[in-house]
């Protein structure tokens, strides 16, 4: 398999590749676009044998190490989200920050703090692990 550059790759075009794989793993997911009310969605994948429960996928195009205004868009997303499927009656079954970045041990701590205690499971994706 090839490698992917994410580095010099453009941040619209990592999201969309993303989401394209995303989508080939998960038949029945949906690319979101982008809006201002996409309520922190970039793909949702509706949860089998649950009516109105999804997955939600948020594709960041973050390359390097996390800076402290990437971490702030990240945790905006998140509750964004929240907020979102709260107001449409949705259920979260598990949300994913999916970006092309393997964390550091102190990003993993900080992304554990973030989400404990959200009320369902949360993820940190590369899309290097996602099968295509």
């Amino acid at each position: 398999m090839a490698r992917v550059e994410w580095s010099v790759t453009p941040p619209d075009a990592i999201e969309e590749v993303v989401g394209v794989l995303l989508c080939r793993e998960n038949p029945d997911a949906t690319r979101i676009k982008p809006s201002r009310g996409d309520g922190g969605i970039d793909v949702l994948v509706p949860a089998s044998g649950a009516p109105r429960s999804i997955e939600v996928y948020q594709v960041k195009s973050f390359t390097g190490t996390l800076s402290a205004q990437q971490k702030l868009q990240i945790e905006r997303s998140l509750k964004r989200v929240q907020t979102f499927c709260a107001e449409q009656n949705l259920t979260i079954t598990a949300w994913y920050v999916t970006l092309p970045l393997t964390p550091t041990n102190e990003t993993r701590e900080w992304f554990l703090r973030l989400t404990e205690g959200v009320g369902f499971p949360c993820h940190w994706r590369e899309p290097v692990t996602i099968p295509v």
